[in-house]
């Protein structure tokens, strides 16, 4: 039985680009299916219900904490942020078969966050034909299953981290491995998807001595504004390609649509009015610029100054947190699933 994919009439651009990727790969895969498929049957796909959401407040390190996870082989998960935007994704693409958003995911992906949420691109890669390989073997492993039970949320979650994992190669210590989340953004409706398709799951939130988050958070919003990179650093090194139209917000809003409680929502309002095309050559002015590294250098100068307090004081205690930076630890308490 051959893997139906439709995406052939379809007008979307990033379905298109999906299905060339595709077809680009496939005198490739059907070698490497045979191996696919022996990985694929070590994972108990449906009994894969525990899972766990990484979210952050600021910048304090939730990328980090992911990168020490993924390593443990009774895990699954995707690298850097190529999770944050399922749930959105399966918003906009309801209409296609469970097969045909596991090929269609990992491009709509990159077009959202560039080589930070590319599978196949960046500092994490897998090969494309492989990660095609292994949907084609979990096709012939569950594709034969109801429809109802293949085209829920929690059914493509699944599939979708076994078949990243089968694209590496890795073989779980365990048929039912725990899944891990990444959302990063703090968003209710995101985490409310979440707890609903895994309701024993878990949320684990990344906090930082609120200083130090502080300045590494303004470096980074320095950083995307100068270049007008919405949050893609691989423009801003001169690649004048416009960023593909997908039907919603620009990134340059840090993914965020008012209207769309599933883009989240981003911690700073410096990208509001960034321009659209995300382009190297729409840089701030240089008036702009000064105004920023000068407000850089103040808070440098009040972060040094208050580290020397404390060392002074020989104090070992945290800085206090202030009223702002509380409210995290409660987060998501509403699901009535946190522990």
């Amino acid at each position: 039985m051959s893997m139906p994919v439709g995406l052939a009439g379809s007008a979307d651009k990033t379905l298109q680009r999906a299905l060339d990727a595709y077809r680009d790969e496939q005198g490739a895969v059907a070698a490497l299916v045979s191996r696919k498929l022996e990985l694929a049957s070590q994972y108990d796909v449906e009994g894969m219900e525990s899972a766990v959401n990484i979210c952050f407040w600021g910048r304090s390190g939730s990328l980090l904490l992911a990168s020490y996870l993924d390593s443990h082989d009774h895990l699954v998960m995707l690298p850097r942020n190529c999770s944050e935007f399922i749930y959105p994704f399966l918003a906009g693409f309801k209409a296609l078969s469970v097969w045909e958003k596991l090929l269609a995911y990992p491009i709509y992906s990159e077009l959202q966050f560039g080589l930070e949420g590319s599978f196949f691109r960046g500092d994490f890669p897998i090969g494309a034909a492989d990660y095609y390989a292994a949907v084609h073997a979990l096709f012939a492993l569950y594709g034969d299953r109801p429809t109802p039970w293949l085209n829920t949320r929690a059914r493509f979650f699944q599939l979708l981290h076994v078949a990243y994992a089968a694209a590496m190669g890795r073989r779980p210590a365990r048929t039912r491995p725990l899944i891990v989340y990444a959302q990063h953004w703090t968003n209710d409706e995101l985490a409310r998807r979440f707890i609903e398709d895994f309701p024993d799951g878990r949320f684990i939130h990344t906090i930082r001595d609120p200083i130090s988050a502080l300045d590494s958070w303004f470096d980074r919003e320095l950083e995307m504004e100068r270049f007008g990179a919405q949050y893609r650093p691989e423009l801003a090194r001169g690649d004048d390609q416009e960023t593909p139209s997908l039907g919603s917000s620009a990134r340059g809003n840090g993914g965020t649509d008012s209207r769309d409680p599933l883009r989240g929502s981003a911690p700073s309002a410096l990208h509001n009015d960034a321009p659209s095309g995300g382009l190297a050559r729409h840089s701030l002015s240089a008036q702009l610029a000064r105004e920023h590294l000068q407000r850089a250098s103040v808070l440098r100068t009040q972060r040094r100054r208050l580290l020397g307090r404390r060392q002074s004081r020989q104090c070992t205690a945290p800085l206090e947190e202030p009223e702002f930076y509380r409210p995290i630890t409660g987060f998501h308490a509403a699901p009535g699933k946190l522990r």
